[in-house]
């Protein structure tokens, strides 16, 4: 779900970080796909007799822990774009309703094996009704956010290509 996680998750960091030109959101853009970027590849292609589920280790409080915890030794501004990650990430758990799955999301509290996924998965499963709106919805946040801030022309868009700002 990519325009679901990037238009949500972007949104979000908007409604909070109003105002700061700091925030580069072509990294909350990337970030917010961070964890299925990481999953869903070892999971459902390269290791899927094993784990056979896209919800692995970056779908887990732990990994988003631990990039907090690389923040204490940063500095400057590689601090101050690197904490849009975690937070981009931690945003894609609960878009996912992660909580909901506590073996997964607190692993390896839980046990140290991944819960396996019985029901079948193709490519065709991104196409139910479900993910569908989601995918509207997350498209129309970022049809809006970017009509919002003038970005919806070639030149705005291009500004936000090269600087990655709203504002």
């Amino acid at each position: 779900m990519i325009f679901w996680h990037t238009g949500l998750t972007t949104v979000i960091v908007w409604f909070v970080m109003r105002g700061n030109p700091r925030v580069d959101y072509r990294v909350v853009a990337v970030a917010s796909l961070l964890p299925d970027f990481i999953d869903k590849p070892v999971g459902r292609i390269f290791f899927k007799e094993r784990f056979g589920s896209g919800r692995l280790y970056a779908h887990t409080l732990l990994l988003n822990v631990a990039l907090f915890c690389v923040l204490f030794f940063m500095r400057g501004r590689a601090k101050r774009q690197f904490v849009l990650v975690p937070i981009s990430s931690l945003l894609h758990l609960a878009e996912d309703g992660m909580w909901s799955k506590p073996r997964v999301f607190w692993w390896p509290f839980f046990g140290s094996k991944f819960p396996i996924d019985h029901s079948p998965w193709s490519w065709s499963s991104y196409f139910r009704p479900g993910i569908i709106v989601q995918e509207v919805v997350g498209l129309l946040l970022l049809l809006w956010l970017f009509g919002s801030h003038g970005k919806l022309n070639r030149e705005g868009l291009a500004n936000f290509v090269k600087t990655g700002r709203l504002e």
